[in-house]
Parts: structure tokens; C-alpha cells; sequence
């Protein structure tokens, strides 16, 4: 675009505007189609919307130079659906969340995909995302809490099944000194409880090396109810049912009585109802999330 003609034209003027305050940004998200998307920008957006999306394009310029990110191209369905939303966006905590998510998935090594995130990150106001938010921290922190539990568990493990195998073959040479039946029999129950021991050591590793079963609850009184059924109809929680009962009694008929012959059961039973951060949840906000000196670190 030349500056005589983005002299004349305020729009052309933006997204000049919009190429320089990326630094080269735009051209690589877009990549071949950089050329014909300028003239859409020129085009198709107000003023107002592509102000938006240039200081979005500053801000996610400065979380990948903070982050150490190096852009790769975006496929334009995942795009521009992105900046047209994001240039809607009036809340500045907000429009922070859309430039995370944009550095996040314009990072080639995290190489998100998900068409799906900007549509929720559309969806949902700032005090649906703070109320998440919350519930991802309180989550990381159950991941973390799990790291440290199975990095505990490792160091022990091979010294109690060093232990158990042991005491398993002390025990295992004294059934065969011994000429005592029940002395054989005690010893095999010994047997048994060690070798228990060990399946136990064994599924407790296979359970903590499985993050899936981390669950973080969701309190549906934290939302207003239509909060909670948005945040629900966009797949970020999930809902688990389950029954459960007390103690009743049971009223057995007269053995004489011929002509009663049924079985009264009296039990109370209740329904549960659990809600959880979906996996769609949390990959939703972990995009959401700015990946802090990420390569830097590394």
C-alpha cells in the first residue's frame, strides 16, 4: 500500500499501521496470504475493529519477544474468526487473553490446532473467565502436588520391593525347613500378604502416573445460573451423576398370611450430581495462558 494512498484513506492508514506495530508479525501468521488479507483488512473492518486488532497484534508481539516465541503461521480458518472476535472486545483483561491466546497458538513448538478456542474465549465475559481461571490455578496446583507425591513414591519404591523380596525369600526358605503343617500354612499367608504388598506398590505407581484421574470440582453456586449453563453448553465442565443410599429397613410378611406375599424395601436413596473442569476446559485455559519465558528457559 503506498503512503499516498494511505495519506488519504484513514482506514489504509491503520492497516499500515497494523504491519508496522506487528513488526513483521502479521506477515508471518498470514504467510502466502499476507498480500490479499491486506486489502481485506482496508476493506472490510471499520476503523474502530481494526484499532482493536492493532494494538492485539502489539500486544501479542510483546508476549513472544518476552516468551522467546517464534511465530509460525496460522491457518487462516483459525485467524481470522480470532481477529474479528478479538476486535470486539472492549474489556482490557480481556483483549490481554486474546493476544495470550494468539502468541499461544502462533507458537510452532506448542503447534495448537483447535479451531474451537476462540469461539469460547467469544462466548464467555470476564467474570466466567476469573471464576475458571481460578478453578485452572487450583488445578495446576493438584498436578503439582501429584508430581511431588509420584517423585516420592519413585525414590521409596525400590528399596520396599527390595525390602518385600527379601523378606520373601527368608520366609520362602523357612516353609521348606519346616516340617510343621500349620507352620507351613502361617507362612503361606505371610507369603500372600507380601506378594500383596507388592501388586499394591505396583497399581499405586500406575494410578499416580495417571493424571487423567485429577479431577478439579466446580461449584455451580460460584456462577449465576446463566453463567453456569453457558459455561456448561460450551463443553467446559462436565457433569457426573450418581445415586446413593442409606440404610432402610425391610418389612417381611407373616409367614401365616397367604394372601400377602411381598417384600416392603424402605431405603432412602439420593442422587449426586458433580461437576468438573472438562478436558476441553482445561486445554481452553492453558491457551489461555501465557507460557512464561517458555523458551527462554530452555
Amino acid at each position: 500500500m503506498s503512503k499516498e494512498l494511505a495519506s488519504s484513506d484513514p482506514i489504509g492508514m491503520l492497516a499500515q499501521q497494523a504491519t508496522e506495530a506487528g513488526g513483521g508479525l502479521l506477515k508471518q501468521l498470514f504467510s502466502p496470504s499476507f498480500s490479499e488479507m491486506g486489502q481485506s483488512l482496508a476493506d472490510g473492518v471499520r476503523v474502530f475493529r481494526l484499532k482493536r486488532q492493532v494494538k492485539l497484534l502489539e500486544k501479542t508481539k510483546k508476549i513472544c519477544e518476552k516468551n522467546g516465541i517464534k511465530p509460525q503461521s496460522v491457518n487462516l480458518k483459525l485467524l481470522l474468526p480470532l481477529l474479528e472476535s478479538a476486535s470486539l472486545e472492549d474489556d482490557e483483561f480481556m483483549q490481554d487473553k486474546w493476544a495470550v491466546l494468539l502468541s499461544n497458538l502462533a507458537d510452532s513448538l506448542q503447534n495448537i490446532q483447535n479451531h474451537v478456542f476462540p469461539h469460547i474465549l467469544s462466548q464467555i465475559s470476564k467474570d466466567e473467565y476469573l471464576i475458571l481461571e481460578q478453578y485452572y490455578k487450583e488445578f495446576k496446583g493438584k498436578l503439582k502436588i501429584r508430581e511431588i507425591e509420584l517423585s516420592i513414591f519413585l525414590e521409596k519404591k525400590p528399596l520396599l520391593i527390595k525390602r518385600c523380596q527379601n523378606d520373601l525369600e527368608e520366609l520362602r526358605f523357612k516353609r521348606e525347613d519346616s516340617s510343621s503343617h500349620e507352620k507351613r500354612i502361617e507362612i503361606d499367608e505371610k507369603i500372600r500378604n507380601i506378594e500383596s504388598d507388592i501388586r499394591s506398590l505396583n497399581y499405586k505407581e500406575k494410578r499416580l502416573k495417571n493424571y487423567d484421574n485429577v479431577q478439579q470440582d466446580v461449584k455451580k453456586s460460584d456462577f449465576k445460573t446463566y453463567e453456569f449453563y453457558n459455561i456448561a453448553r460450551l463443553g467446559l465442565i462436565e457433569t457426573v451423576h450418581g445415586a446413593s443410599y442409606s440404610n432402610g429397613t425391610i418389612e417381611l410378611p407373616d409367614q401365616d398370611d397367604e394372601d400377602n406375599k411381598e417384600i416392603e424395601l424402605d431405603l432412602d436413596l439420593s442422587i449426586d450430581t458433580d461437576h468438573y473442569l472438562s478436558d476441553l476446559g482445561i486445554q481452553f485455559l492453558k491457551a489461555c495462558t501465557e507460557k512464561k519465558n517458555h523458551y527462554i528457559e530452555m
